[in-house]
């Protein structure tokens, strides 16, 4: 007997009958592999200050892309250090408040050095204090602007008081397949509850891969 579709659904038999017809053809049903889950493009870190904590800079790692030729540079004293020095007839490694603290002002030597290129290749997209935002919303900061070696990269944020979260949403924008991981740091003043105030230093990390 020969059954078009018209005569299974008329039967009322239509999903049993169609499903015996698919088991007999196959025989039995084939296993799919499971699909790996997508990694997130962007994420949401949350830390917990054991004290009050005012943040005063944030620094993200930069990932090596490269290398260039830059002058090499030391620190001489100014002119008042090295006259002071000469009338005490030696370099006793102390410096005026006029020098850096570095020891001395940048000169450079003359010579070419190779120094590695970084990129930071994330975007700030969020900041919040407790339940304050700290930037515009819908904004988006380059993470340049937070690298190790940037210049005025100081911020103005509230301070954390203890039991309020810094929460800060991070988008990856590198081009590595495998996507990377968010590591760095907020560096600020902590506040104890005897109001002593001390530098410190706030490690933030994603704590898995995060990609495009």
């Amino acid at each position: 007997m020969e059954l078009n579709r018209r005569d299974l659904f008329k039967s009322g038999a239509a999903g049993f009958l169609l499903g015996f017809l698919f088991r007999g053809r196959l025989g039995k049903l084939v296993e799919q592999p499971e699909v790996a889950k997508q990694l997130p493009s962007a994420i949401v870190i949350t830390s917990m200050p054991q004290h009050a904590f005012r943040p005063e800079r944030l620094v993200i790692a930069g990932t090596v892309v490269g290398t260039r030729m830059v002058p090499e540079t030391t620190y001489v004293p100014c002119a008042a250090c090295e006259k002071r020095w000469a009338e005490l007839g030696t370099d006793d490694d102390t410096y005026c408040e006029t020098c850096d603290d570095l020891g001395g002002r940048v000169v450079e030597t003359g010579t070419m050095v190779e120094k590695p290129v970084t990129a930071v290749p994330w975007s700030i997209e969020e900041i919040t204090i407790g339940d304050k935002a700290q930037i515009t919303q819908g904004t988006a900061i380059p993470g340049d602007l937070f690298s190790a070696t940037a210049v005025d990269s100081a911020m103005l944020l509230d301070t954390a008081g203890e039991g309020k979260a810094i929460r800060i949403v991070v988008r990856y924008t590198g081009d590595k397949p495998g996507g990377e991981e968010f590591r760095g740091a907020l560096i600020g003043t902590s506040i104890d509850a005897a109001g002593l105030r001390t530098r410190s230093v706030l490690p933030i990390s994603s704590g898995r891969l995060i990609v495009t």
